[in-house]
């Protein structure tokens, strides 16, 4: 549930910021087919734009500007929301608004179905068609165009309002509509959906209004017809002949056309849109562990006394100033219980072997004598 909230609050903003470009830059140009190129692409974009993640391209780049790091990601600007509880009755609260709306635009659909089936079809050319109704007011949707024959029209005027609708039947006018009807449904909490929705109305009766007097109809006659038709009902989604907003209108048709160096500000959105996205990343934050670190290797007691007579000589005048805080010690974890350990059996020694007595001592061998070497005889001397 909180990635569809993610989801919805990047959508949001993405939304916001497209249509307060539009307001501030674009609105009061005269460049309408550029401005429904804007408004319907963009406001296509904003459905995709908030799966797009530029935090992993950041961490690829160490050497990344520092005016890009300085902005903040959307971690910092939205915090998260951990509560199951709450996300829980923010998820349903969007869901029953959907519901609503797309409720809302089905009814909208239903009635134009029951229009079509009490209308009289007077004129059929390939796609396109043409109604004749009572419903209050003339209008398009699709290839089918409804022209209100109960109202007292002369010929000319059924004429304008016929080309003007055709317009939007050429130009495919629906896909604008509809795109404005989504993004109610989606984002219907959000004032600036319904904003949204009705510069893209507006501006498509710009195009058609400019169609119409390109080819050769007089304006103040037209403008004539405008103010009369007016007060009529409007049906639904269609794309209306009298829409509200009349007198943006009638102010937009006798506006001088819009110089061509104005179309550098279609340029500057882009890197708008590209600052829109650095916002958007998510910052991946690694986990910070604090703990004890224990040295299983002794260290050496010269080495250490040596640095540590090095340091306090350092740290003496930092000390007794007033920004030195005394660190604290780290809480030191209890030492967990020694198990008892199991007495071990110690085996019996074996028995010393027995001695033999003395008397059964074998006698020692007996050491062999050398035979004694014959004396020679000894030869007396004659007298």
């Amino acid at each position: 549930m909180m990635v569809v909230i993610t989801y919805l609050i990047k959508f949001s903003l993405s939304l916001t910021f497209v249509y307060a470009f539009y307001a501030l830059l674009l609105k009061k140009l005269t460049f309408y087919n550029w401005n429904r190129l804007f408004l319907l692409s963009y406001s296509l974009a904003c459905f995709f734009i908030p799966f797009i993640n530029l935090g992993s391209w950041f961490e690829k780049r160490e050497n990344t500007n520092a005016a890009l790091q300085a902005i903040p990601s959307f971690d910092q600007l939205v915090p998260a929301i951990t509560t199951n509880n709450i996300n829980q009755s923010i998820f349903t609260f969007f869901v029953i608004g959907c519901a609503a709306a797309l409720l809302k635009l089905i009814f909208q659909f239903l009635s134009l179905q029951r229009i079509k089936t009490r209308a009289v079809l007077l004129h059929q050319e390939g796609k396109f068609r043409i109604y004749s109704t009572n419903a209050g007011s003339s209008f398009s949707l699709g290839n089918k165009i409804y022209l209100d024959t109960a109202a007292n029209h002369s010929p000319d005027e059924i004429e304008k309002v016929l080309q003007h609708e055709m317009i939007h039947v050429k130009q495919k006018h629906w896909i604008d509509l509809l795109v404005g009807e989504l993004l109610c449904v989606v984002n219907w909490f959000n004032p600036f959906a319904w904003l949204m929705r009705a510069a893209i109305r507006q501006n498509l009766e710009y195009i058609a209004d400019r169609q119409v007097l390109l080819k050769g109809y007089d304006s103040k006659e037209y403008q004539y017809l405008l103010l009369r038709i007016s007060t009529t009902h409007r049906v639904g989604i269609a794309a209306h002949f009298s829409l509200s907003g009349l007198k943006n209108r009638i102010y937009m048709i006798n506006k001088i056309k819009s110089a061509r160096v104005h179309l550098s500000k279609f340029v500057l959105f882009f890197p708008l849109m590209l600052l829109l996205l650095f916002a958007f990343r998510t910052v991946k934050q690694s986990p910070i562990y604090i703990g004890v670190i224990s040295d299983t290797i002794p260290g050496d007691s010269t080495k250490d006394s040596i640095l540590i007579g090095v340091v306090q000589d350092n740290l003496i005048g930092f000390k007794d100033s007033k920004k030195y805080k005394k660190p604290r010690k780290p809480p030191v974890p209890p030492v967990p219980p020694v198990p008892p350990v199991p007495p071990v059996p110690v085996p019996a020694p074996p028995p010393p072997p027995a001695q033999p007595a003395e008397s059964a001592k074998p006698a020692d061998p007996a050491i062999p004598v050398p035979p004694v070497p014959p004396v020679p005889p000894i030869k007396e001397k004659n007298k």
